[in-house]
């Protein structure tokens, strides 16, 4: 037997990888950690409840002018490389508004209608999400109460 692996009784991979096996279905936190969509929402969930509040006027959520000049206030952070999320802000009364995330029907991919700039641009245009502060605050807490 030199030179060939010798096979164990009972199948393939032994007890190690059964119960490794097992240990992903009971807990499904090995088999979901990467799952594509878990992937998203931790780094959406990070984004909106830890990275972002930090400092919502840092430059790099600034979108220039990809939505055009009127709407410059509003900010956006990148979610790897084609999820994008659209927020305003206002340091003096400490809000961040999280206004929309482009889903995957709306990838980013410049020119494209179903880009999210475009979107959310076409989405501002007809005020859902309301552009004015206190329009936009209010239909946030209405969102909020349901």
């Amino acid at each position: 037997m030199h030179g060939r692996a010798r096979r164990r009784p009972g199948g393939r991979g032994g007890p190690a990888r059964r119960r490794r096996s097992r240990l992903t279905t009971a807990s499904g936190c090995l088999r979901f950690a990467s799952n594509a969509n878990v992937k998203l929402f931790h780094a959406r969930s990070r984004l909106m409840l830890e990275v972002i509040p930090q400092d919502p006027s840092r430059d790099e959520y600034r979108q220039g002018g990809t939505l055009g000049p009127r709407y410059r206030h509003w900010r956006r952070a990148r979610i790897g490389r084609r999820f994008r999320l659209f927020f305003r802000y206002d340091t003096r009364a400490k809000v961040i508004v999280y206004a929309w995330v482009n889903d995957r029907s709306t990838l980013r991919s410049s020119g494209s209608k179903a880009d999210p700039y475009t979107a959310f641009a076409r989405m501002l245009a007809r005020r859902n999400p309301p552009d004015d502060w206190a329009s936009l605050t209010t239909a946030s807490r209405q969102d909020r109460q349901g």
